[in-house]
């Protein structure tokens, strides 16, 4: 099963890149609905249609369990009025990439998702209220980031893995985005969260671009070429 979903992988997700990217989240509005895309700040790549997003915990060794993203960022054009404010709602509980698919936090750990001083908890529940992330400016656009902390049950520190919670975009008037999928990763190895990411989009998000972190995409390609060695043995 895990091979044909990377052959799948690697027939939709392969997208050339030249220097690491961070991709935002990019939302654009489409016959009055919110729809998502991807975009790196870095080198202004864009990639449209894509609902699962990869990051990973660790960038600050003196704060391992800290990140801000995901990152939010409209386009000039992208077809928002000014003054629209885009908010985050429908949180899903935190799940747990098991090899083979989602389940509950194995010991219980939670992330906080925070914007300004509004902090929400994610565990086995789940949030269906909203958080708002800006309000867009005479061009529609904005940049801004909600941020993540994973926390364990003290005194254990949460367990190394990827998790994964969902939430969709609304904005005034506008019907609210599909769910999108945001995949964190704590110290696993980067082909894994190529597999988690592949499963996620399949699963939740089929027909849709997956743009991984680059390192992880490579592995995912190399582990692809392996399994297609293995097959034809």
């Amino acid at each position: 099963m895990r091979k044909l979903l990377l052959s799948s992988a690697l027939a939709g997700a392969l997208v050339p890149f030249t220097v690491k990217a961070d991709f935002d989240i990019s939302p654009a509005v489409q016959g009055g609905k919110i729809v998502t895309n991807a975009f790196a700040d870095a080198d202004s790549t864009s990639i449209d249609n894509v609902r699962v997003f990869t990051f990973e915990f660790g960038e600050d060794p003196l704060d391992p369990y800290f990140l801000e993203d995901p990152g939010f960022h409209p386009l000039p054009g992208a077809g928002f009025d000014e003054g629209v404010i885009v908010a985050a709602k429908t949180f899903s509980p935190l799940s747990f990439w098991n090899d083979s698919g989602f389940v509950p936090a194995p010991a219980g750990e939670t992330i906080d998702v925070t914007r300004g001083s509004t902090t929400i908890t994610l565990g086995d529940s789940g949030f269906a209220g909203s958080l708002p992330i800006a309000a867009t400016d005479a061009n529609g656009e904005f940049d801004e980031h909600l941020s993540a902390t994973l926390q364990g049950v003290t005194p254990a520190l949460p367990s190394t893995g990827i998790y994964l919670y969902s939430l969709t975009l609304s904005g005034s008037d506008l019907t609210d985005s599909d769910s999108v999928y945001l995949l964190f990763n704590n110290g696993a190895d980067a082909s894994e969260l190529g597999e988690a990411a592949v499963l996620a989009r399949d699963t939740f998000a089929p027909g849709t671009a997956l743009v991984p972190e680059p390192a992880s995409l490579a592995s995912l390609a190399v582990t692809g070429v392996l399994a297609g060695r293995r097959r034809r043995r």
